[in-house]
This record gives structure tokens, sequence and C-alpha cells, in this order.
């Protein structure tokens, strides 16, 4: 498991349950995904493509 992906589960921790809250990490790791595409997302006009590719958001979840 990524580090990041870690400390998400780590913020969704339900410590009276004992688990991690599943819609509290989904609704983290959508914000989080919207977050990087506000920060990383334009028009390469090389390609005539939006940018970035779905590749780049598994790299920044560190997932290969």
């Amino acid at each position: 498991m990524t580090d990041r992906i870690q400390e998400l589960m780590d913020e969704c921790w339900d410590s009276g349950r004992g688990i991690v809250n599943p819609r509290k990490l989904a609704y983290k790791v959508v914000k989080e995904c919207a977050k990087f595409l506000e920060e990383n997302s334009g028009y390469d006009y090389c390609n005539n493509a939006w940018f970035p590719d779905p590749e780049d958001m598994l790299k920044h979840f560190g997932i290969d």
C-alpha cells in the first residue's frame, strides 16, 4: 500500500468501531483526485489532448 493511501486511511480511522470509515475515505480520495486535477490539468496543444494522463494520477497515489 502506498504512503499517501495509508495517510488517507489513517485520517479516516473510526476508533469507536475499530475500522476505516469507508464513506469518509471515499470522500477524501475523490477530493484529493479533484485537487490533483485542478493543480495539474490543462490542454496539450502539441498532442491536441487534455492532460494529465490517467497514469499521472496513478503515479500521484504511488500505484504502478
